[in-house]
């Protein structure tokens, strides 16, 4: 079976991965399978027209990507601004009229002030200069952001939106043109009598738009109520300027810098993604889950196993990074956990709101109370919770994942059997449990048989990390094998042009879920390491060192603060995917924790990065909007 690229309905490599995979060559999910690549050249008949997107590129062109032209123009448009704000005159010289191709269909510029939009403005342009001052001066007094001013130069940012290679689609219902652009990087527009309206490609990051989303925000903004709806699709590339300097933009975002030097960016990544948890530790020791950037607002929840993980994770960062904010930070998350304990039936569970208690909280739970075990009562409790994760393993070793056997769906047996497994072997590597070697043998087999013959992605992090360490506790070479079988199978799914990977764990990948399959391979490479496994050990790094690549573009950085309104509290945060700017406190928590494998891995202690930028990025939690609380 195979598929073309960039056919209706397959926007990514994941779902043109799929089509070949599941639709054409009708193979299952454990099925073996080799895959071929070819580059594909589409050849269009003499004088005939096709779309760009579908045919190879015209060596030609690519002003689009020209910072003398789309940087330039967003310079200039900058330096209009300033002029504007500050009552002085420019410094740059006026554009010539024939400084932009024909191929441009309009431009649009939004200027942001102290990373909030103040005003956005588009026009198709025939005198080039004054249009465009027409546009910033417009912008600059778009009543829509009026509240959104600032006077300080360094705080003020223009994008440039570059529109061109216009299509037509027609008369398409919502559902039909939904495969018919690329999310984040095509602008679309729609028209129906004098009612029309056009989203930039970069409001499906900004405000974590899917295609539906995207398509009903652009007939929202039209005003249509009803059908027909006539399309326009248009490429589109957008150039930042602000103090950092000039930049063209991925799906709204600034690329990170093309040369990633691993082992010094890991104490860097290490304490951004600790501190942006620790600034998410709230009074009462629970967590905020999930921060949207670019609304500045801040939302609790995502569950006690989450929040458990979290306090684990940052157990561990306070260890490495020798940092008592930090260790407070973890120390309350823990204490938060504990304090929801109840016994229940002479069993210890955590119970929080109307959930129904896992294993899940209660192994993380363990896990940092062996970071932190103190003796005397936390040692008896430590060995008490072991001692109900024993219990939980049945005859088959089949794991009971809920309180209530009966409700845990299947669906939890790809992701808290493999967390009970790891907590169980950190409680025995702390002396705080002895093996129960019986149940333990029937566990490998029982989970080793359903990776085999059910396989999920959701295994991948929690099978690998136990795998290593039951290894590392036992000896026994069946776990290592495991966790090389586990951590094999998934390097198959990592994108070679940029480290990510593409699963169908995450719909709009590759993502966040690259940084769930690292943690995993991390623990591997150490593994490989302790087995003499070179080849092995040097294929994992390798992974884990382009997973990071990728993973980098997906961190909020220094240089996004001109257009984020509180990019202090951003800082370090993970977003979703290229085309999303949401952050879950879990997403830093899974890349933090293979970041810090490989720190170990690496014998990295406390090496934090050069200040310059810190003083900017100060912590805070002011600005939030009531409502998103």
């Amino acid at each position: 079976g195979g598929a073309l690229p960039r056919m209706p309905g397959i926007s990514n490599e994941w779902e043109q991965f799929r089509h070949a995979w599941r639709k054409n060559a009708t193979l299952f999910s454990f099925e073996p399978y080799t895959l071929y690549r070819h580059d594909v050249l589409k050849a269009v008949e003499p004088g005939v027209q096709w779309q760009p997107s579908g045919v190879a590129a015209n060596v030609k062109r690519g002003w689009d990507k020209d910072p003398a032209i789309g940087g330039r123009l967003a310079e200039r448009a900058r330096d209009i601004a300033l002029a504007k704000f500050q009552g002085v005159k420019e410094k740059q010289s006026s554009l010539p009229a024939e400084f932009l191709p024909r191929e441009l269909h309009s431009l649009y510029i939004t200027v942001y002030c102290d990373g909030k939009v103040r005003g956005c403005a588009g026009s198709a342009i025939q005198n080039l200069d004054g249009d465009l001052r027409t546009l910033v001066e417009s912008a600059l007094h778009d009543h829509r952001f009026a509240g959104n001013a600032s006077p300080d130069p360094e705080d003020v940012a223009i994008t440039a939106s570059l529109l061109f290679n216009a299509l037509e689609l027609g008369k398409l219902t919502p559902e039909e043109v939904c495969p018919r652009f690329e999310l984040g990087k095509q602008a679309l527009g729609v028209h129906q009598g004098e009612r029309q309206g056009m989203l930039l490609p970069f409001l499906a990051a900004t405000h974590n738009l899917d295609r539906e989303g995207f398509v009903a925000e652009v007939i929202d903004k039209a005003g249509i109520t009803r059908p027909p709806y006539r399309w326009d699709r248009f490429d589109c590339t957008t150039w930042l300027a602000d103090d950092h300097g000039t930049n063209p933009l991925e799906c709204g975002f600034r690329s990170a810098p093309a040369e990633f030097h691993f082992e010094n960016e890991l104490p860097q990544l290490a304490d951004w993604h600790a501190s942006y948890i620790w600034r998410n530790v709230r009074l009462d020791g629970s967590l905020y889950f999930s921060y949207a950037p670019f609304q500045n607002w801040i939302y609790p929840g995502g569950g006690t196993p989450r929040s458990a993980h979290a306090s684990w994770v940052l157990m561990r960062a306070a260890d490495l990074l020798k940092c008592d904010d930090l260790r407070k930070g973890a120390e309350k998350l823990l204490e938060f956990h504990l304090k929801l304990l109840r016994k229940h039936k002479q069993e210890l569970w955590i119970e929080a709101a109307d959930d129904e208690p896992t294993v899940s909280e209660l192994s993380f739970t363990l896990l940092a109370l062996c970071e932190r075990c103190k003796g005397g009562k936390e040692r008896k409790l430590a060995q008490a919770i072991a001692s109900l994760l024993w219990s939980r393993i049945d005859g088959d070793g089949r794991i009971a994942t809920h309180r209530n056997a009966e409700a845990g769906s299947d669906e939890f047996q790809d992701y808290f059997p493999g967390q009970l497994l790891l907590a169980l072997a950190g409680a025995v590597s702390a002396g705080i449990s002895t093996v129960d070697g019986e149940k333990l043998r029937r566990a490998l087999r029982f989970y080793r048989h359903r990776y085999r013959y059910k396989r999920n992605f959701g295994q991948v992090s929690w099978l690998m990390q136990a795998a290593r360490g039951w290894h590392e506790v036992t000896g026994d070479r069946e776990w290592a094998d495991l966790a090389f079988e586990i951590g094999d199978w998934i390097r198959r799914f990592q994108l070679e042009k940029n480290g990510g990977f593409i699963t169908d764990h995450q719909a709009d990948g590759p993502g966040y879920t690259t940084a769930l399959y690292l943690e995993g391979l991390a623990a591997g490479v150490k593994l490989a390491r302790q087995c003499g496994d070179n080849q092995r050990e040097q294929a994992y790094l390798e992974s884990c060192r382009n997973g990071l690549r990728f993973l980098k573009n997906l961190v909020y950085r220094p240089e996004h603060d001109t257009v984020l309104p509180n990019p202090a509290y951003a800082l370090g945060g993970v977003r979703a995917s290229l085309t999303s700017s949401a952050i879950r406190t879990d997403f830093v928590q899974h890349s933090l924790a293979g970041v810090l494998d490989l720190c170990s891995y690496l014998g990295m202690g406390r090496e934090l990065p050069a200040g310059k930028n810190r003083a900017r990025f100060h912590t805070t939690t002011n600005g939030f909007k009531p409502g998103g609380r």
